[in-house]
């Protein structure tokens, strides 16, 4: 699993961001693909789950993904997470300022 540098709460604006570097040993490079690796969608997906539900608690959704651009190893990301209504969370991947990822989570109501 992806291990982050860091990961914190800001309140302006009020929002989670993490930080971490792309190794080339991570588990979801393999096989994908062998000459050029990525980091596939689903792994993209699975990241944004577990640092939402963190904080959030279970999420019940993804909508809305762009994969904008290709995640490689080494790779730098900065992932935002930031609430926008009861239940939604905007989430934004980006890499070399420039966003890679976006889309919309949406929590379990309590």
């Amino acid at each position: 699993m992806l291990e982050f540098d860091s990961v914190a709460w800001s309140d302006q604006p009020p929002q989670l961001v993490a930080h971490c570097r792309l190794r080339a040993d991570l588990a979801s490079f393999r096989g994908h693909f062998p000459s050029r690796p990525l980091l596939p969608a689903v792994s993209q997906l699975l990241i944004v789950q577990d640092l939402a539900a963190r904080r959030w608690g279970p999420i019940v959704a993804a909508s809305r993904f762009k994969f904008i651009a290709p995640l490689v190893p080494g790779d730098t990301l900065t992932v935002r997470i930031t609430p926008r209504a009861a239940s939604r969370l905007d989430v934004e991947i980006i890499k070399q300022e420039n966003v890679a990822t976006k889309g919309t989570l949406t929590v379990a109501e309590p």
